[in-house]
């Protein structure tokens, strides 16, 4: 009788403890589908985010590429009124000398036209 009940008792702690186990295991599944599902949707995360990273760079390399070409523009642009501007300079010395000596103008054949006398 001892024996039975030593046995019994031996029994039901196994049983409490492949319970506890099992409960242990249970909770262990859950958390184990729990990071998975937590996993999953991080994953999906990246992805969207990855898609954001690339386009985001396909624009800043546009924009790149068109502030180059508008600083080649504005250069190009800034290179013509220096030329305009050395010009306008230069004829403007010219139109002065003109004024002062018109008679030394026509005899340089710098393309200057004599004003006519009234």
């Amino acid at each position: 009788l001892t024996l039975l009940k030593e046995e019994n008792r031996r029994l039901q702690e196994d049983n409490l403890s492949g319970q506890s186990l099992a409960t242990r295991s249970a909770h262990h599944g859950a958390e184990v589908e729990k990071l998975s599902s937590d996993r999953t949707e991080l994953s999906a995360m990246l992805v969207q985010q990855q898609e954001r990273d690339i386009a985001l760079r396909k624009k800043l390399e546009e924009k790149r590429l068109l502030q180059r070409r508008l600083e080649n523009e504005r250069s190009e642009k800034q290179a013509l009124l220096d030329t305009l501007r050395n010009t306008h300079q230069e004829l403007t010395r010219s139109l002065d000398n003109f004024s002062l000596n018109p008679s030394e103008a026509h005899g340089e054949g710098d393309g200057a036209v004599a004003k006519k006398s009234g």
